[in-house]
C-alpha cells in the first residue's frame, strides 16, 4: 500500500512555508530516506471550520482520486491571533 501525505493550511502565507517543506520531502524521496506516493498541500482560505472543510476535502477531493493510499494528514494554522 502506498503513502499519502495531505497538509491543509489555512491562508497563503503557510502555503509559502509547507511548499518550501513539500520540495525538502521531495529531496529526500530521491535519495529513498522514505517514500511517498502523493503529496499535496492544501489552502483552505482561512481558519473558519477549519477541520470540517479538511475533512470533506479530503473525502471529496483527495481519497476519491487515490483510494488505494494509507495518508497520513496535517493540519496546521497559526495560533498566534488567539489569547
Amino acid at each position: 500500500m502506498g503513502k499519502g501525505i495531505v497538509i491543509f493550511v489555512e491562508g497563503y502565507t503557510e502555503d509559502e512555508l509547507y511548499s518550501r517543506f513539500r520540495e525538502k520531502l521531495h529531496s529526500m524521496t530521491e535519495n529513498h530516506k522514505f517514500e511517498i506516493s502523493y503529496l499535496t498541500i492544501c489552502n483552505l482560505k482561512g481558519i473558519g471550520n477549519f477541520k470540517t472543510r479538511a475533512r470533506r476535502k479530503f473525502e471529496k477531493d483527495i481519497q476519491r482520486k487515490h483510494p488505494e493510499l494509507e495518508y497520513t494528514i496535517f493540519l496546521c494554522y497559526d495560533t498566534d491571533v488567539f489569547d
